[in-house]
């Protein structure tokens, strides 16, 4: 599926910031003693208000992200893929317009919906030089990517710690996304060649979104655990980790990595060159 390769750079960035936009606080209401002679319910009940007041505080504050750039990066694959794209001045918008179900906080897991409206992906300048079979993918300027009504559920376990501190269990997390619809514009892509054939990617890429959505569900749910886990229990003081940079961009950054290639090679083969 040639065109999935596209998204190589946006859509993980994409999925990957909205996912971690999901924190924990633990209640300032209960102490673990006084929680522990209540019904499990009710314990469940203390702890979902601030969840959800710590998500809501979370998505407003990362309403406008400026993410790091895409170096040139080429993907081969035999003679009918080829293609070098790099990004620049990237910025994710939409993260603060969603409805959200729950949290859901039961005895053991804590779980989440999301669904963002518009998520929109703007690309100050794209470059790309190469060919999909026998259309040409060559051009460079601002492009764009909306995602509309992207849903993300996550579920995750969890523990007390004493007193009254809420810590995310490693291994636990599972995510499950749907989307909508997509929709793609790259400018002046292949302005020389002609630009209906520029329109033509515009107009087939997107047909793809549920497939890359759903790839990056199973690839995602192997690789970002931990990230997700160690971000939860930052915020729930869970760690005495230092929350000057919450997102851990390198951090991020190397598991971003590590998605592209496995997105692009579907999970066998790596012939990603940087």
């Amino acid at each position: 599926m040639g065109f999935l390769d596209l998204c190589r750079a946006s859509l993980p960035l994409l999925l990957l910031m909205m996912m971690c936009a999901v924190p924990v606080h633990p209640s300032q209401q209960e102490s673990v003693p006084e929680a522990a002679q209540q019904s499990e319910e009710a314990m469940a009940a203390i702890t979902a208000e601030e969840l959800k007041q710590s998500i809501r505080e979370v998505l407003d504050e990362y309403s406008t992200i400026s993410l790091p750039g895409l170096p040139t990066t080429t993907f081969q694959r035999g003679d009918s893929v080829s293609v070098s794209l790099s990004l620049a001045d990237i910025y994710l918008k939409g993260l603060d317009d969603y409805e959200m179900d729950g949290p859901h906080p039961g005895i053991s897991t804590i779980s989440v919906s999301l669904k963002f409206h518009k998520l929109s992906l703007l690309v100050g300048t794209y470059s790309s030089s190469g060919h999909i079979i026998t259309l040409p993918f060559n051009g460079e300027g601002p492009m764009y990517i909306h995602l509309h009504d992207l849903k993300l559920a996550l579920s995750f376990k969890w523990r007390y710690k004493f007193p009254d501190i809420i810590c995310a269990k490693k291994n636990s997390s599972t995510y499950k996304f749907d989307l909508r619809r997509m929709e793609t514009h790259f400018e002046n892509l292949n302005a020389v060649e002609g630009p209906d054939l520029g329109q033509v990617v515009d107009i087939v890429l997107p047909s793809f979104g549920q497939d890359i959505v759903k790839l990056l569900q199973v690839i995602i749910s192997t690789k970002f655990d931990n990230t997700i886990i160690d971000l939860i229990n930052t915020f729930t003081k869970c760690t005495t980790e230092s929350r000057k940079d919450i997102l851990k961009t390198d951090e991020l950054m190397m598991v971003i990595d590590d998605v592209i290639n496995d997105l692009l090679n579907g999970r066998k083969n790596k012939r990603f060159h940087h």
